[in-house]
């Protein structure tokens, strides 16, 4: 996982280890790769899991942006509460 363009193609050095190629027999579509198997899921299961190391029971609070985390967390067995900033976005 790395901060580069959706690109085809990119220039990076031989120490990146972080940069692995998308597979080939996937049969996903590419734009799942934008969003839940992409850098906002990654940022969800490492921010839930691995660094809030989240348990079931546990209670967490969610805002509209964190939908991901949200889904993780209540996967987790844990108790979700979500806020918004309008009763529009609810």
């Amino acid at each position: 996982m790395t901060r580069i363009a959706w690109q085809q193609y990119s220039v990076i050095t031989a120490e990146n280890e972080a940069i692995e190629p998308l597979p080939t027999e996937w049969e996903c579509d590419d734009s799942l790769y934008l969003g839940v198997l992409g850098e906002t899921g990654m940022s969800a299961y490492i921010g839930t899991v691995d660094l809030g190391q989240l348990k079931k029971g546990d209670r967490e609070l969610i805002s509209a942006a964190g939908i991901v985390a949200g889904q993780i967390a209540k996967i987790n067995g844990a108790k979700v509460v979500s806020i918004t900033s309008s009763d529009q976005k609810s």
